[in-house]
């Protein structure tokens, strides 16, 4: 289990390459089982880099996964998924070519 420095440097080693970042969540759904729950959601992320390389953008699923104890709901563990992705009819250049297929809307 990685101590409090180790989650510390995770954290820092995950923002740093950013200069700006943008999260943008929905379809949010949230389950409570007890002291035990998860929240379920798409994301759209965009990022400028700090070293001047080309921006961030993408989309895809987040699961987190959190436990209710003396400090209150912490997360325990974070899933991340792309987009669902389907065939297209053709092939590209001897290749199957696949497309983001995007969530119809509600």
């Amino acid at each position: 289990m990685a101590g409090e420095g180790e989650k510390e440097l995770l954290r820092a080693d995950h923002v740093r390459p950013f200069a700006e970042r943008k999260l943008n969540v929905h379809d949010v759904v949230i389950r409570v089982y007890g002291d035990t729950a998860w929240a379920e959601f798409y994301r759209d992320f965009a990022a400028k880099m700090k070293n001047g390389g080309p921006p961030l953008n993408t989309k895809g699923r987040e699961t987190q996964i959190y436990r209710k104890g003396d400090r209150g709901w912490v997360i325990v563990h974070i899933h991340y998924s792309g987009m669902p992705v389907r065939r297209t009819s053709g092939l590209l250049k001897g290749r199957s070519e696949f497309r983001v297929r995007p969530r119809p809307p509600k």
